[in-house]
């Protein structure tokens, strides 16, 4: 939950032009736990895409608009926190735009 939190921050510090976010989420079904939090998120710039397999954990990775992966976290990794996506984010988009950030809470 913490890493949508972050996640969530970043989609609204950047504009769907520059950043696009996908979670690929277990199936809701098999988690409670997560199926109420994205409903409570509240996050229409992320989509979400459901793992037709059985994830077990959500790693998180950024990837250029070449396909190229900049960075990547395991979904065990401990190192994955506001600072190190964000400035993984900045270093590649460079300083968000905050006069169009999204207003909602």
């Amino acid at each position: 939950m913490a890493r949508l939190n972050v996640l969530r921050t970043l989609a609204r510090e950047y504009s769907r032009r520059q950043l696009e976010i996908v979670a690929i989420v277990p199936h809701p079904q098999l988690n409670e736990a997560l199926r109420n939090a994205l409903l409570d998120f509240d996050m229409p710039s992320i989509r979400f895409v459901r793992d037709p397999g059985t994830m077990r954990n959500m790693s998180t990775s950024l990837i250029d608009g070449t396909d190229m992966v900049v960075a990547y976290w395991d979904g065990a990794a401990n190192d994955f926190n506001a600072s190190t996506i964000g400035y993984a984010v900045r270093r590649k988009l460079g300083v968000p735009i905050y006069a169009q950030m999204d207003t909602r809470p």
